[in-house]
């Protein structure tokens, strides 16, 4: 019960950064934002962080990227100082989890077989190098890995949140990782495992159907059509690491946006909410 608990605090922390954007940066929203995160992180979680700041970021250029076209060479600078923020974000994290000095990375460096990394670059982008490429190259080698006769059973569990098929996927999926420790193996993993290139090209097309009815609900009940189309965009992007069908962190992101849309929607035919301009509510 607590993963979907988990699962609604990072909805809810991403729709309020949805309202922030939305409402013109009222404060209270930002108040709110602000503490969500920081309960997040107080969790340990990280990840949780970078999912709901990600979004964030996508509903600001949503909104406001009428105003891209006329950048400030001030507003690159900041945009470039963030993301070095981010990453630095993820290496101090990653240290301490990992049992040493916030401004030690000799565990990343060891586990992850640095050899020729640059002088010139700071260690601390090894995590998220780290992070970066290991996923893919996981992935490939599951797909070296692959028997040659698909699995379908297994293909279709790799569709259920792991509450349902975390059991089975356990014991008949033995996915293999370059490093051990960096487990970050795609959202295509499994289904590479089990159907090799055909299972990932399967499981690409039931999740373009799957948020494409889900894009034209959203679309149909209007008021959270931008929030979904960046929700979705995030889904897309993390499959980089996560199998969205699985994850619980994840998996029910979907159903909380069509639920929270018919509600909206139907608060606003109610005259309880109103509709400034299309999908931004006051």
């Amino acid at each position: 019960m607590h993963v979907v608990i988990v699962a609604v605090a990072i909805f809810y922390t991403m729709y309020t950064a949805f309202l922030l954007v939305s409402d013109n940066g009222n404060k209270r929203y930002l108040f709110e934002l602000i503490s969500l995160l920081i309960l997040l992180l107080l969790n340990n979680s990280r990840g949780y962080v970078v999912f709901c700041v990600f979004v964030w970021v996508l509903m600001t250029v949503a909104f406001r990227g009428y105003k891209l076209r006329n950048l400030k060479i001030s507003t690159v600078l900041v945009s470039i100082a963030a993301i070095i923020v981010v990453i630095y974000f993820i290496s101090i994290m990653g240290n301490v989890r990992s049992g040493v000095n916030w401004n030690d990375c000799s565990y990343i460096e060891r586990i992850a077989f640095f050899d020729n990394y640059p002088n010139w670059m700071p260690k601390h982008f090894m995590w998220t190098y780290s992070y970066g490429t290991s996923p893919l190259a996981n992935l490939n080698l599951n797909l070296e890995n692959y028997a040659g006769s698909m699995d379908t059973k297994a293909l279709m569990y790799s569709f259920l949140p792991e509450q349902i098929s975390g059991s089975y996927i356990s014991n008949h999926l033995a996915i293999s990782y370059v490093v051990l420790h960096l487990n970050a193996a795609s959202g295509f993993v499994n289904f590479a495992y089990a159907g090799g290139v055909y299972g990932m090209f399967i499981a690409f097309l039931v999740m373009l159907l799957y948020f494409t009815v889900v894009k034209l609900i959203l679309k149909h009940f209007i008021v959270l059509e931008t929030f979904g189309n960046a929700v979705l965009c995030f889904l897309v992007t993390s499959l980089i690491f996560f199998n969205v069908f699985t994850t619980s962190a994840l998996c029910y992101i979907p159903m909380f946006l069509l639920i929270a849309s018919v509600y909206l929607n139907w608060l606003f035919k109610c005259n309880k909410v109103t509709v400034d301009y299309v999908t931004q509510l006051s």
